[in-house]
């Protein structure tokens, strides 16, 4: 995968030098779900992805993450796989103490292995970066745990969109 490694770095560094205000959370995640492709003959599949989120603002974070957006399987037996690093910048709008919804919008950095197996294997790796967006609601269990649901889009990764339902 081609990345930008100066570009992560600096995003990185600028991310944990920051001083959070007093209210801002940081906290690290893991999440699961749905992944749908915008390919009709495609099966859906499932997406993982693990982040760590620095409160910035008390109602701004910004979230660093490494995502596999699933593996996507068509009756011909041709395959998609999505993997990437991700940085987004999350806006929460509490509603209660414990319920908020939030916002986001960010950057994907994406390594797209297809394989076409209908006449011959063939391996087309590429890889690029692109924007993504999405929203959801969290709620938060006790002080230290929370549980989120998040629809993410990924948009045109090789021509492909990506939908996500996370929690």
């Amino acid at each position: 995968m081609k990345v930008h490694w100066s570009f992560i770095t600096s995003i990185l560094i600028a991310i944990l030098a920051t001083t959070p205000v007093a209210n801002a959370k940081d906290y690290l995640g893991v999440s699961a779900g749905g992944s749908e492709v915008d390919v009709p003959e495609y099966e859906n599949s499932m997406a993982k992805r693990v982040f760590y989120s620095r409160g910035v603002e008390e109602n701004f974070n910004i979230e660093f993450g490494y995502a596999e957006l699933g593996e996507f399987d068509s009756p011909q037996g041709d395959r998609i796989d999505e993997t990437g690093i991700e940085i987004d910048g999350v806006v929460m709008w509490p509603l209660s103490d414990t319920v908020s919804v939030h916002g986001r919008f960010g950057a994907f950095i994406w390594t797209f292995d297809p394989r076409f197996l209908r006449l011959f294997v063939v391996d087309i790796d590429g890889d690029g970066t692109e924007f993504t967006y999405g929203m959801g609601a969290s709620y938060d269990v006790t002080e230290s745990f929370g549980i989120t649901a998040d629809y993410k889009m990924y948009t045109s990764v090789k021509d492909i969109d990506f939908e996500v339902f996370l929690s």
